[in-house]
Parts: C-alpha cells; structure tokens; sequence
C-alpha cells in the first residue's frame, strides 16, 4: 500500500512540475478546444463544484444510515481543512488567474489563482466517500476530475493550480479518514456510535 502511495506521489509531483512549466500553453490548448456543447458541460460541472458545500450535503443525508454514519464528520472536517489549507497558500502565493498573461476566462474567477479550491473540495471528498461507498469511487473520481478540468477549461486555472488544489484535497481526506480510524477520534464522533 505504501509503494501506490510514494508512486501517486512522485507521479503528483512529476506532473505539478511539468504543468507548471507548461501552465500557458496547457491553458492555451484548452482555449483552442472551445466549443459550445463543451462550453455547457465544463459550466454545468464548475458551477456543481461551487456548489460543493451543497453537494456534501446532499451525501452526507445519503451516510446517514448506521453502516455510513461515522464517516459525516470526517467527511465535512475533511472539507474544512482543506479549504483551510487553500485559502491560506493563495494569501501566501497570490499568484494572479492566467487573465493575466492574456488567457480569455468564460467565467469570472475570484481571488488569486493558486491552488484550485474547487479541485481541493472535490479531492477531500474521495478518501471519505471511499471508505463509505467503495463501489462508488470511480464515479467520484471522475466527477471530482471533471470539476478540476472544468477550471482550467474555463480559462479561471492553471493545470498546477488545480494539481496541488487535487493534492491537497486528497491529503486533508487520507488524513481525516487516518483520524477517524483513531480510538481517541471515535470517542468524540457522536455520530459514529
């Protein structure tokens, strides 16, 4: 299990680090990719992503049978830190939207660039989501990458923004879902008993 984990790292990090060399011409490619019915897929999903509060929600009513239900804190907190995290590097980083360097944005992004918070929201949901509905996860993952495309699609990203916005997601979810397997976190998850 630790060799998938040191190789999806090494693979993240070869990947942020070729993107972010390439960030322009990865948005530029998008941008010539343009099209209507895409146009309206990538919105329909970004705007889903917005809305990720939303969403967890909406699943965190479907984990509430007693098979699912202690996974709703670790879930929602999984949420919390991640957006914590994100919203702290972009203050730290303000790395302006690819606007900047000349890319046509089809939707207004807000604040700075750096990391994606809709790929951090998305990707703090799948650890959790997959210990809760294991059968569901290539479902999520797809949704959560398609929310994350949409981004850079958009012309609101850059391909690295959302890569450390998906790495930090899925770290803050692997470590909420280490602390809910904690017997001192399990004491406290009221709604795990």
């Amino acid at each position: 299990m630790n060799i998938k984990k040191n190789i999806l790292a090494i693979a993240l990090l070869i990947a942020f680090s070729v993107s972010l060399m390439y960030d322009r011409q990865i948005s530029l490619f998008f941008q010539t990719m343009r099209n209507l019915p895409l146009d309206i897929i990538f919105m329909v999903f970004t705007y889903a992503g917005s809305m990720i509060a939303v969403l967890f929600l909406i699943l965190s009513f479907a984990m509430w049978k007693p098979k699912t239900r202690k996974w709703i804190v670790p879930f929602w907190l999984s949420l919390g830190v991640s957006v914590l995290v994100t919203y702290a590097i972009k203050a730290l980083v303000e790395r302006p939207r690819p606007e900047a360097i000349g890319i046509i944005a089809i939707t207004a992004g807000v604040g700075f660039s750096f990391p994606s918070a809709h790929a951090s929201a998305s990707f703090s949901a799948l650890p959790v989501l997959g210990k809760a509905y294991r059968k569901w996860m290539a479902a999520w993952v797809i949704i959560a990458v398609i929310i994350s495309i949409s981004r850079v699609y958009l012309g609101v990203h850059y391909m690295s923004d959302v890569i450390a916005g998906a790495a930090i997601g899925y770290c803050a979810g692997l470590i909420c879902v280490k602390l809910a397997d904690s017997s001192w976190f399990r004491r406290l998850n009221f709604l795990g008993r």
